[in-house]
């Protein structure tokens, strides 16, 4: 699977907690916590060493960005990524993340899933890449919702 193309930036990564009670924790400032364009999945990946700015941002992910912050978007970054083989990790119970959505400021949030939402990774016994994605999971103007 290809790490998709446009990912838009969420926050950072606290925690993830599975149904069987495993919790993952992320290091501060190495992980950013993103989205698809269409806000159907969720993505945790390493900080890349290097990005470089772009100078127009698709129209799509500014109005995810701007629907989950309230603000528009005003930098966007490229940065090469590799094929990666993701592995089912069971389900996920919970994300938790910082973000500075509606006040610019940093601020955690928990959120329990809803309904069944699914883990991949790309090494099970290290993962240093996840994807979170269910068939009622969306990113919206309240935050992350099912």
């Amino acid at each position: 699977m290809q790490i998709p193309d446009t990912l838009v930036l969420l926050g950072e990564p606290i925690e993830i907690e599975t149904e069987t009670g495993e919790r993952w924790e992320f290091g501060r400032n190495r992980f950013y916590f993103a989205s698809t364009m269409d806000g159907r999945s969720l993505w945790i990946l390493p900080k890349p060493p290097r990005k470089k700015p772009i100078s127009t941002i698709p129209k799509k992910a500014a109005n995810l960005f701007k629907r989950f912050t309230g603000w528009h978007p005003d930098k966007a970054h490229t940065f090469l990524t590799e094929k990666v083989s993701l592995k089912s990790f069971g389900t996920a119970k919970s994300v938790s993340y910082r973000s500075n959505k509606w006040s610019g400021r940093q601020v955690s949030y928990i959120h329990d899933f809803e309904n069944r939402t699914l883990l991949q990774v790309d090494n099970k016994k290290n993962p240093g890449i996840w994807r979170i994605s269910g068939h009622k999971l969306k990113v919206e103007a309240v935050g992350i919702t099912g």
